[in-house]
């Protein structure tokens, strides 16, 4: 017991005062990158048990923006002839709920400034109205009518149990600059923190998903080949696949891209360049690009080997009219800013491959990247029975 009460003295450290100090301590590296959204992204199991072309049946709940908090219904008040000028929204409120006896309470201490002139209304209409003025949200509890001021919101969205599905939603919100997410996959559930203008523009996407009703599915595949300095001889590989295979081609700032045509698993670009070449793959997984709105692959998420990527990432835009009439744009961006851009003109079950790309960009001293992309859709439709 001795020997264990000296152990005890002289591992206990010693302060000036009985204050307990806590150090901070940094995370481990092994899990630094953990990401419960990494085997849905970076696995291509969804993707193959896909059809060139899927529909997902959708119900009326789904894509629907769901306050997570519980909001009363506001006394039917009516406001006559309010009028304010360059007032704080808190204050405007509080005016405004003066005579019904309802206290304002509020979260932050700053709001915008308002002016009004001669408002009237039913007060949950005026309030609406104020609220996107003022880029706040409202919670009225009835039982103590209290009104309760907040610049963010915590919303719920459910979506039909298709991990693709979340992943474009995902990819369409952060695209946005919406990063507060939090999903949850067994659920089919996202959940967001949004102020009033993201909002609107979380709204905006959602229906725009909905509208459009149509979603580009790509398999992302990122390779490092080991070339010379004097580069690849790609028209010697573009031989080996078959002319007949390649539909088109486009110029960036930077590399090239080729559009072509279905390629076998055993007859892929990887395969075909490793038979001159050492290749490696760096990074694979599944980007979702709604019709008409933009997404972002971040490839450093799905890479095989995080140390050896730095900041690269993939902005997707589509335009899809038909099935076989689709627009893809791919923009290759860095911290360091934009690399190239290109634009496909195809449809799908086709492959677009950009080469060309040097491997500097993502720290390797010298070869080239090979970047495939395979195009597959799917379509959003409506359950009978709901209201269009």
């Amino acid at each position: 017991m001795r020997k264990l009460l000296g152990l005890l003295l002289f591992t206990l450290p010693v302060w000036a005062d009985d204050t307990v100090q806590i150090k901070p301590v940094a995370t481990l590296p092994s899990a630094k990158y953990l990401s419960v959204e990494a085997p849905f992204r970076c696995s291509m199991q969804d993707f193959e048990t896909k059809a060139i072309a899927t529909s997902l049946s959708i119900k009326p709940n789904h894509f629907k923006l769901v306050a997570t908090e519980h909001n009363d219904p506001l006394p039917r008040y009516r406001v006559n002839g309010l009028s304010l000028q360059k007032t704080s929204a808190d204050q405007v409120v509080q005016l405004l709920v003066k005579e019904a006896g309802i206290k304002v309470y509020t979260t932050e201490k700053a709001y915008p400034t308002l002016s009004t002139q001669d408002v009237y209304g039913e007060l949950d209409k005026v309030l609406d109205s104020l609220s996107n003025a003022g880029e706040f949200f409202y919670r009225y509890n009835k039982n103590t009518q209290n009104l309760t001021l907040t610049k963010y919101g915590y919303f719920d969205i459910q979506l039909p149990q298709d991990s693709v599905v979340m992943l474009a939603v995902l990819d369409a919100f952060r695209g946005s600059g919406i990063v507060d997410i939090t999903p949850n996959w067994n659920t089919s559930t996202i959940t967001v923190m949004l102020t009033k203008k993201q909002y609107h523009q979380a709204k905006f996407i959602l229906d725009t998903i909905l509208k459009e009703g149509r979603l580009l599915l790509m398999d992302v595949h990122v390779y490092a080949i080991d070339a010379p300095e004097k580069g690849i001889n790609w028209q010697t590989v573009i031989s080996k696949m078959g002319m007949g295979k390649i539909y088109a081609t486009a110029s960036g700032l930077v590399g090239k891209m080729v559009n072509t045509g279905h390629i076998k698993t055993h007859e892929s670009w990887a395969d075909r360049i490793a038979q001159t070449y050492p290749i490696e793959l760096l990074s694979k997984g599944i980007a979702v690009v709604p019709n008409g709105w933009k997404a972002r692959f971040d490839v450093g998420r799905c890479a095989v080997d995080v140390k050896k990527l730095n900041a690269l990432s993939l902005l997707l835009t589509s335009k899809i009219k038909t099935a076989r009439d689709m627009e893809t744009q791919i923009t290759l961006d860095t911290s360091a800013g934009e690399i190239s851009s290109f634009t496909a003109l195809g449809g799908i079950d086709e492959e677009l491959v950009i080469v060309g790309i040097p491997a500097t960009i993502v720290g390797f001293s010298r070869g080239e990247l090979l970047i495939t992309f395979k195009l597959r859709l799917i379509r959003l439709t409506k359950e009978e029975g709901e209201n269009k």
